[in-house]
């Protein structure tokens, strides 16, 4: 008997809208054109019995191993799964108030929701240009999805209808995984143009209360 999860959230299907639509895109190209997709995704779509006029052969949920096909390939689904949970719900963890005790783990964000177990972390994927990567380590995924959406800056985008900006967002939250400080100058040009209306305030309360 296999653990039993936490239940997600109901709109947890919303956040797997991506992935649902690159697997009907690259279905399409495999209907069109066998060849022109992997080969481990042509053992996938022929695995599943669907041939060329049927529907989408439904993707298993939290990425169950499919009878027949790679690992590797339920792996990467698995994998991405987790990306866009974080994607979606990471802003839910991110550590919004300085002042306040860090978030508590979200259930939406456990690896465990989606087949992952502890034992995967130092396991190597495919994580196809993900941070810039074509491989990585499950635990360094998650390192620098926590650090791109977990952070102290929140970001809820999901909701937007265009692919394009989704897309062009978490490319610039997901740039390289390793955000650099900007340089001393800039941090001090900063720190000046932001006290400037303070300090404006003060000259003026002196200059009427003289």
């Amino acid at each position: 008997m296999g653990t039993r999860k936490t239940p997600l959230p109901g709109d947890l299907a919303t956040g797997l809208e991506q992935v649902e639509d690159q697997i009907e895109s690259l279905y399409a190209r495999w209907q069109a054109a066998p060849d022109s997709v992997p080969a481990d995704w042509r053992s996938f779509f022929a695995a599943a019995g669907a041939p060329a006029s049927s529907a989408v052969p439904a993707v298993p949920a939290a990425a169950a191993h499919v009878h027949g096909v790679d690992e590797p390939v339920c792996r990467r689904l698995r994998l991405f799964e987790l990306v866009e949970a974080y994607r979606t719900f990471g802003h839910r963890g991110a550590w919004l108030d300085p002042l306040s005790d860090a978030p508590a783990p979200r259930p939406e964000l456990d690896p465990a929701q989606y087949s992952l177990a502890p034992a995967d972390l130092d396991s190597v994927f495919d994580t196809e240009g993900l941070f810039g990567l074509q491989r990585a380590t499950l635990r360094d995924v998650i390192e620098r999805l926590k650090r791109s959406w977990c952070g102290t800056v929140g970001v809820e985008f999901m909701h937007v209808d265009e692919p394009e900006v989704r897309r062009w967002i978490a490319e610039r939250m997901e740039d390289d995984g390793d955000p650099l400080p900007p340089p001393a100058a800039e941090r001090r040009r900063v720190l000046n143009r932001s006290c400037a209306p303070r300090l404006s305030s003060s000259s003026c309360r002196r200059a009427f209360s003289a």
